[in-house]
């Protein structure tokens, strides 16, 4: 029967709720997925209206992620529907792109119709060292930041924050990292107009691109920098190669709309306390972590849940106390540990440690025998029919945590200590 339950809170880091948002990741063209009339698939929540037509001498070529598109200029672009979004919506707006154009005004990418305030037209100033700017029509920023025409992919992000209402307060990214913003009074009004990867909103072919683009993306919620830092971080980092597509699946996690999600083999579940850069990190055991926001929460890559024996007991007067389980130990559900082959009269208890290493007891006259080499607690066990059962509830933010079990019986003849230990159990806290 069950004698034990126990809460693992002394490695409790608290873990705020977040409220439920709805689909926000409006558009999604990676390239990669082209439609049997070669038309570019929208991954994003707009669907077909926003799917991408290709026009004149567009044409694949190899992305930053997977394909993208060369843009020779001219009336080379993609057409992608209407604008999904209006007025001074909040928004996060993102696309690759790489030029080797030494002067002149190009646009990666347009929304909205050219009026004041009215469109949305991501920029690479070639003329002005090849700095990323916006324009929303009858206002541009006033360039800055690192230079984006040496013909490297380079991702062009812009996020129009909660409250914000004019060009002012828009801020612009580079690689991820924040470049600048400025002091622009100019409205943001976007208009209903065509989303287009290629071009400037002014007219066709204005300010049209030469160069490449790849993984064109609008969310209509402001990024926090560290979130635009995370996108960016997972595309380049070779062991991932999420495209922005897959960093939602990682956002429907942080909004607390899943529990966890799998990409690519990789679990990701929502956790805090995670300190240091904004971003991607490694932890000392391999895996990555994302720190999403500046009150340190984020993702963690955990492995699944699963509980593998080690070691070898010694034996008894009913033979070697056995240690299993019949199920992972897994976030919120109670998990439950069996030891076996009690003798009849004996007392027993489970040990729990956070150190995984045994130690022989052969020394101090307990052949075979071993305990960890620290030990967290101990606990009595109440055995029925030579077996007891040991209850632990891993709470959510004892997510990835190795625990392990090991169990003791009294048996008086077995050594002149009278106790003898089962083999242990190394229980990881999945989702």
């Amino acid at each position: 029967m069950n004698t034990s339950l126990i809460h693992l809170s002394l490695l409790a880091l608290v873990i705020p709720s977040a409220a439920v948002r709805a689909q926000t990741h409006l558009v999604g063209l990676e390239f990669d997925q082209v439609l049997p009339n070669g038309d570019f698939l929208n991954l994003g929540f707009t669907g077909s209206a926003n799917d991408g037509v290709p026009a004149a001498n567009a044409s694949l070529t190899t992305g930053i992620l997977g394909a993208g598109v060369n843009l020779t200029g001219g009336a080379d672009e993609v057409a992608a529907g209407p604008t999904p979004l209006s007025g001074g919506q909040p928004r996060t707006v993102s696309i690759w792109a790489r030029t080797t154009q030494t002067s002149g005004l190009y646009t990666a990418m347009t929304f909205g119709i050219n009026g004041n305030g009215s469109k949305w037209d991501m920029d690479i100033d070639c003329t002005n060292a090849g700095v990323i700017e916006l324009g929303i029509g009858g206002g541009r920023t006033i360039g800055q930041g690192p230079a984006l025409n040496d013909g490297a992919w380079h991702m062009m992000t812009t996020v129009l924050p909660v409250g914000a209402t004019t060009l002012g307060g828009v801020r612009l990214f580079v690689d991820g990292d924040f470049a600048y913003t400025n002091s622009g009074t100019r409205v943001v009004a976007t208009g209903v107009g065509p989303l287009v990867a290629g071009r400037a909103a002014n007219a066709p072919q204005f300010q049209a691109f030469i160069g490449d683009v790849d993984d064109m993306v609008i969310w209509s919620e402001a990024f926090t920098d560290e979130q635009v830092a995370c996108l960016y971080d997972v595309a380049v980092e070779p062991a991932l190669g999420y495209t922005a597509t897959q960093f939602e699946q990682l956002l429907q996690v942080y909004r607390d709309v899943v529990p966890s999600v799998t990409v690519f083999g990789r679990t990701w579940s929502k956790v805090s306390g995670i300190t240091g850069d904004a971003g991607l990190s490694t932890l000392p055991n391999g895996n990555f972590q994302l720190r999403m926001d500046a009150n340190d929460v984020g993702l963690r890559e955990t492995p699944p849940a699963s509980f593998t024996s080690f070691g070898t007991g010694c034996a008894g007067s009913a033979g070697v106390p056995t240690l299993s389980s019949a199920s992972v130990p897994q976030v919120n559900q109670t998990f439950t540990a069996q030891l076996a082959n009690i003798p009849a009269g004996s007392n027993a208890f489970m040990v729990i440690s956070f150190s995984g290493q045994l130690l022989p007891l052969d020394v101090i006259g307990m052949p075979g025998c071993s305990t960890f080499d620290t030990q967290a607690v101990a606990v009595m066990l109440s055995p029925t029919g030579g077996v007891a059962t040991f209850d632990v509830l891993p709470p959510a933010n004892a997510l990835g945590l190795t625990f392990y079990e090991q169990g003791f019986v009294t048996d008086p003849g077995a050594n002149p200590f009278g106790l003898t230990s089962s083999n242990a159990g190394a229980a990881l806290v999945g989702p």
